[in-house]
């Protein structure tokens, strides 16, 4: 046991990495629903350790936790710690194939937003050239909330290349498509009932129950839906040094849904040391 726990040690990493995002359409407004962009302040940090059972497998395990605060936006406010476990089997010399379940609590400046979420994901990563490899996944997340209107599941399958530019670069280039169900906000039909912060029950479209909100500085009703989202997605992350570096990310997104369809692109940037 001793000897494990050394080598757990001895294998382990920590990760911190802080910076800012912005989002064009952080409400997922479309006609009646208002167009909100926004801009957030992010934070996290990940502690895990590995192992290696055989020369061909891995076994992992991460502790996390992130925030991204919004300061003209709080209800959005989230706080999340997690622990994500994996498996990764090396098959030959190019291949690698690696599963990962997780779970985490969600903590909102909202607090009907609050709940868990849980899932797992599988990864395909090949070795095309020293400088090039293919990825290929699929993941489903299921998530709880406070009020329904805010809990969902979602299954997603996404494809991607990642590309060595020069010495201490990475270049991932991906696509990803989503199926099942996410929160939507619109204008109230009707049998909404808002208490003195904004929020209490109400209708959505096509009569769905859902949470009246006044997030983002109108009464809407928040409520879930099935829907198909496309997403584009670039990141680079570049050394700067032995430990610390730099990563950028821009992501477009269309989704569609049978009221309410819309889309919207958004990055992020984050200095980092990684020990």
């Amino acid at each position: 046991m001793i000897a494990v726990a050394l080598a757990l040690v001895a294998a382990g990493w920590l990760e911190v990495a802080a910076g800012g995002a912005a989002d064009s359409n952080v409400s997922g407004g479309a006609g009646a629903t208002p167009v909100v962009d926004a801009g957030s302040l992010t934070a996290r940090i990940h502690a895990g350790a590995a192992l290696d059972p055989s020369d061909d497998d891995e076994l992992s395990a991460e502790i996390g936790y992130s925030a991204e605060v919004f300061p003209s936006l709080h209800d959005l406010d989230l706080h999340r710690p997690s622990l994500t476990l994996a498996w990764s089997r090396f098959i030959g010399s190019r291949l690698r194939l690696r599963l990962a379940p997780f779970a985490g609590l969600r903590f909102y400046g909202d607090a009907t937003r609050n709940g868990w979420d849980g899932g797992a994901t599988a990864t395909l990563r090949l070795r095309l050239h020293r400088r090039i490899a293919a990825l290929a996944g699929a993941g489903y997340t299921h998530r709880a909330a406070s009020d329904s209107a805010f809990a969902w599941d979602s299954g997603r399958g996404k494809a991607g290349i990642d590309l060595a530019l020069w010495p201490g670069s990475s270049l991932y280039t991906g696509y990803a498509i989503d199926f099942g169900e996410d929160v939507f906000y619109a204008a109230t039909t009707g049998g909404t009932s808002l208490d003195a912060a904004g929020r209490g029950r109400g209708i959505g479209p096509g009569g769905s129950v859902g949470r009246g909100v006044s997030t983002f500085g109108a009464d809407l009703v928040a409520y879930r839906s099935a829907r198909i989202a496309h997403t584009g997605t670039v990141v680079l992350n570049q050394r700067l040094s032995r430990k610390t570096f730099v990563e950028a990310s821009y992501a477009f997104t269309a989704v569609g849904a049978k009221y309410q369809s819309y889309h919207a692109h958004g990055g992020t940037l984050e200095l980092g040391v990684r020990y």
